[in-house]
């Protein structure tokens, strides 16, 4: 058994041109706390459409044409989510305005690649989504059972 010091974190290569390239890494913990503080509204939006089904078509495994079509609407609708997302991968979260930039090809290349190291299964993913769903249910209950102004005077 190795020791974590000895761990190498897994990264692959994003070309960006026959000259150029740059890695990205599986997301941690730690990028989806800084996405969730960042991006809370578009997050909780991306949540509900994976919850209504409107994005069954995406599968962060394999970025099919259909995937791709739908992370595409994403990145058009939430441009700068998936651009942070990119950069955080990347180690280089200053740089989420020139990820913006790079061709779309390149965009959909990170993502699909960021995904395939944070999520080794399609396993992994619900994992995520119950989580996050539990953590959603937690905090509306503790919402709901908060007294209001009015409650408090009955």
């Amino acid at each position: 058994m190795s020791k974590l010091s000895e761990v190498t974190i897994e990264i692959v290569e994003v070309p960006v041109s026959e000259s150029q390239s740059f890695e990205v890494r599986g997301l941690s913990f730690d990028d989806f706390t800084y996405l969730v503080h960042k991006h809370r509204q578009t997050i909780t939006a991306i949540y509900a459409k994976f919850v209504s089904g409107e994005l069954d078509a995406v599968n962060p495994m394999t970025m099919d044409d259909s995937s791709k079509e739908a992370i595409t609407g994403l990145i058009s609708q939430t441009p700068g989510f998936f651009a942070d997302l990119v950069a955080a991968a990347a180690d280089d979260r200053e740089q989420s305005s020139k990820v913006s930039r790079l061709p779309l090809r390149v965009q959909l290349d990170a993502i699909q690649k960021t995904f395939a190291i944070t999520f080794k299964s399609e396993e992994d993913v619900k994992k995520l989504m119950g989580v996050v769903t539990q953590m959603l249910e937690n905090m509306t209950g503790v919402l709901t059972s908060l007294k209001t102004p009015e409650t408090i005077a009955n």
